[in-house]
């Protein structure tokens, strides 16, 4: 890992700390730190008590849990500009899961006692925290809700709707995941997630495009069924 310096307008970046006032920002930077994580790295430890809120610059981590036989489920994805441990250091409690640098990551690290500091000084950050969490929240309900309930092909679509981003009315899947890391989020083996892609791309639901995935209208459907 090395450390650089930090500026306004990678802080400005996350959905966290978009609406804080310039100067608030500028004391933050002058706290903070910046560090590069490589592809395969731990950020932060499951079982240990963070004491920095990390935010991502640049690159993909992911929250894993393991068994011990290593067996993997992937809980979360964070991408640039998404942030983690944020609950763990309002709670002073452990990390209950492992995030790992999918590709090269970049990270800030605020320290707990700056960003508690700010939760309590500045209104707009709690009521974006509290967005934040509660969209986490509903994220993990519908994910578990879905495998409980739902057929592969089904949970397949729901997760990479939940995945997509609008581009030019399209929806649009990046392919940072590999087939065995949808399989681990939606509770799925690498082959049943690779046959039901094929059937799914066959039957007109979604197009391999270069590196990202199109997503078709109906596909909606598919994954409320």
């Amino acid at each position: 890992m090395t450390s650089t310096r930090v500026s306004t307008m990678l802080l400005k970046a996350s959905t966290l700390f978009a609406d804080l006032p310039e100067t608030t920002l500028e004391q933050i930077a002058e706290e903070a730190q910046r560090q590069t994580v490589g592809r395969g790295g731990t950020i932060a430890f499951a079982g240990e008590t963070p004491q920095h809120l990390y935010v991502i610059v640049s690159g993909v981590a992911h929250a894993v849990v393991a068994d011990s036989a290593r067996n993997q489920v992937i809980l979360s994805i964070f991408k640039a500009g998404d942030h983690f441990c944020d609950a763990e250091l309002l709670e002073d409690s452990a990390l209950t899961a492992s995030v790992v640098a999918r590709k090269c990551c970049e990270v800030v690290m605020i320290a707990k006692s700056t960003f508690k500091d700010l939760v309590a000084r500045h209104s707009a950050l709690s009521l974006a925290l509290i967005r934040i969490l509660n969209k986490r929240v509903r994220t993990a309900d519908n994910r578990f809700g879905s495998i409980a309930l739902k057929g592969l092909e089904a949970r397949l679509a729901d997760f990479l709707l939940c995945e997509a981003k609008v581009v030019d009315g399209t929806r649009v899947v990046g392919t940072h995941l590999t087939k065995r890391d949808i399989g681990r989020m939606i509770g799925a083996s690498r082959e049943g997630v690779s046959r039901a892609m094929k059937d799914l791309r066959t039957r007109g639901y979604l197009e391999q495009r270069g590196k990202s995935i199109v997503l078709r209208e109906h596909i909606v459907s598919l994954a409320a069924s």
